[in-house]
């Protein structure tokens, strides 16, 4: 790699020439025709070395995809490759010159036959099979996104989608500047765009809660997962609130509530990104490491499953138990002191697990390189609930505030995570879970590599069964921790926004008949404010309208931005996939060479035998000339 990119480097100047210096010499002489024959010669030369460096690079760059694929195998099975062994053997025949050598020689050639002959062509086919198939499908569907990215980049050539939400912006802006009324009548469009959000985010919200175990199957009628209609969502609620006019009399409780709706929005993005990071850097890293048998990343796997087994309880026990004691803790129910002991091996479990986790400062190993990283994306997702925690927990809401529908709706799938002593035992439980998650993936890639090397059962695990674990811990986070959350706090955004404008929120619910669900709809009091805002002329029809209108564009905008952004994320894991399953059938093919050449499978490695000759035999007609 290091001579590839010294060479990369190294350049010809082609303005340089050698003759320039006695250029004029030869002229006050009158060797004009050895001039001539001197640039002549010089542009041969110099045509040449550029074949030369490019002849030399393209040699390297073979090495290199070569050396990249064999640092792949593990090194068991490069010492035992027939040209390993060739090589070995050759050199004990020259060293020694005997015939008893000759005879040692011919029983190792034997063996090596022989061990051959154990390995299923069954399987080192299926195998190979089941991979190709994968990587066409992958490479299949990356195509289709580019079509799909193309189509949208090129739909409205004439102004591009940024171009557009700034100019949205800009429109808002002018907006607010020029016209009287401009800022209230803009607050309350604002507020009712939010509430139709809001609407959406708890059917959303709700429908994840209802689908317990099977959350991690959800999927949005596009084939997205839940997640990703989540984020979005979200993300639109803090563009929204992002558009409001900048005024220095808002609430301080309403800037919490704002806050609070922001970091809600990082969580789902954090999980987003565990997901997203997982499959495009964590998976890949830890196949490529596995399968080679890099000795600290098996180092580090052991650890973890070492710290498993020494806990004492398996952690799924664990979890039950924690489980229970919140409930008690929930129902306000005495707690037996036989949960001692879960909470003494839990606290025992995050000690060591720490442990494994190194400082900053250390010089890592690829195996705590791999773990840290790991360990990183759940990280994240505890500072942002800590956050979460210290920004919303001391909230002070006026209580007739929560006998709004949507307030109500939203505590019914809310998690108690305000709650110091239910946050302490849902950090147990998720520490636990995650320290399971971490530990079913480096099985699961352990199983797939040892299929690769031949030596597991003939399933090839797809990127959905590697990602399974992964997936779970964040359907079952979101289900523990954060619904809810953002569309009680849209709610209390929109009570302070019509607040604000002159409607007594407190009152108008109080006044309400609540009727016999206890509920006071959120639509009501908007529809309220609408005619009182009006009537008292807080803003007029028309700057109403334009204030609508000029929010709708804006929205519009953001919108069509996303999707390019959901599109080139999709392309992103999609192309993530196909690179790593082009690599390992690479790697395969070269492990298992002779069989499946023997089957019609083209061989890799007399692939790169063939491109390397070409090169060398065009370096060589360079030399001749």
């Amino acid at each position: 790699m290091q001579w590839l990119n010294e060479i990369s480097k190294t350049s010809v100047d082609e303005n340089v020439r050698i003759f320039d210096l006695v250029k004029e010499f030869l002229h006050n002489a009158g060797k004009d025709d050895v001039v001539a024959q001197c640039e002549t010669s010089e542009q041969e030369v110099y045509q040449l070395s550029q074949h030369l460096n490019i002849s030399i690079r393209k040699c390297l760059q073979i090495y290199t995809e070569y050396f990249s694929i064999l640092s792949q195998c593990p090194k068991s099975v490069l010492q035992s490759h027939r040209v390993y062994l060739y090589l070995q053997w050759v050199s004990f025949l020259l060293q020694m010159k005997t015939s008893q050598s000759c005879d040692v020689v011919f029983e190792k050639l034997k063996d090596f036959l022989d061990s051959t002959k154990l390995l299923s062509s069954t399987q080192v086919v299926n195998v190979a099979l089941s991979l190709d198939t994968l990587y066409k499908e992958n490479l299949m569907h990356v195509n289709k996104l580019f079509e799909e990215l193309a189509t949208i980049r090129t739909k409205d050539m004439s102004t591009p989608l940024e171009k557009m939400y700034s100019n949205a912006k800009a429109g808002v802006a002018t907006f607010l500047n020029r016209e009287k009324g401009s800022a209230s009548a803009m607050e309350f469009v604002i507020a009712s765009e939010l509430v139709l959000l809001n609407r959406n985010l708890l059917t959303l919200e709700v429908a994840a809660q209802r689908s317990g175990d099977w959350l991690i199957k959800l999927t949005s009628r596009d084939g997205d997962w839940f997640l990703d209609d989540l984020l979005l969502n979200s993300a639109r609620a803090v563009e929204m609130i992002g558009n409001l006019p900048p005024r220095q009399n808002y609430d301080e409780k309403f800037y919490k509530v704002l806050n609070g709706i922001k970091i809600s929005s990082n969580i789902y993005q954090g999980l987003y990104d565990l997901n997203f990071n997982f499959h495009t850097i964590i998976m890949p890293e830890t196949m490529k490491k596995i399968q080679c048998d890099e000795p600290t990343v098996l180092q580090m796997i052991f650890d973890v499953n070492k710290l498993i087994m020494d806990i004492g309880l398996s952690i799924g026990d664990m979890i039950l138990q924690l489980e229970k004691l919140l409930t008690c803790v929930l129902m306000q129910m005495d707690v037996s002191t036989a949960y001692e002991y879960v909470l003494e091996r839990t606290s025992f479990a995050k000690k060591r697990f720490q442990m494994l986790i190194p400082s900053q400062n250390e010089s890592l190993t690829q195996g705590q390189m791999l773990l840290m990283g790991f360990n990183g994306l759940f990280d994240k997702l505890t500072q942002e609930i800590n956050n979460l925690v210290v920004t919303l927990g001391d909230l002070e809401i006026p209580k007739s505030w929560k006998k709004l529908d949507h307030v109500k709706e939203a505590k019914s799938i809310a998690p108690h995570i305000f709650n110091a002593e239910v946050r302490a035992i849902l950090e147990d439980i998720f520490l636990l879970k995650r320290i399971k998650t971490i530990s079913e993936f480096f099985v699961l890639a352990q199983e797939s590599c040892a299929t690769l090397k031949g030596v597991g059962s003939n399933m090839l695990l797809t990127d959905d069964q590697l990602a399974k674990p992964v997936k779970q811990f964040i359907a079952e986070f979101i289900s523990r921790n954060i619904l809810g959350i953002i569309p009680e706090n849209v709610t209390y955004a929109v009570c302070f926004l019509l607040q604000k404008l002159g409607l007594d929120i407190t009152h108008e619910i109080e006044q309400k008949d609540i009727g016999a669900e206890s509920k006071v709809p959120l639509d009501d009091l908007y529809t309220k404010a609408w005619n009182i805002l009006l009537k008292e002329g807080v803003f007029s029809q028309n700057v109403l309208s334009q204030a609508s209108s000029l929010e709708t564009n804006l929205k519009l905008a953001w919108e069509k931005l996303q999707e390019p952004k959901k599109i080139e994320q999709k392309l992103t894991l999609m192309q993530s996939s196909t690179m790593r399953l082009r690599s390992q059938l690479a790697v395969h093919n070269v492990m298992f060479d002779e069989i499946l050449t023997l089957r019609n499978f083209a061989s890799i490695r007399a692939k790169f035998i063939v491109d390397i000759q070409a090169e060398v035999a065009s370096l060589q007609a360079v030399y001749r000339r």
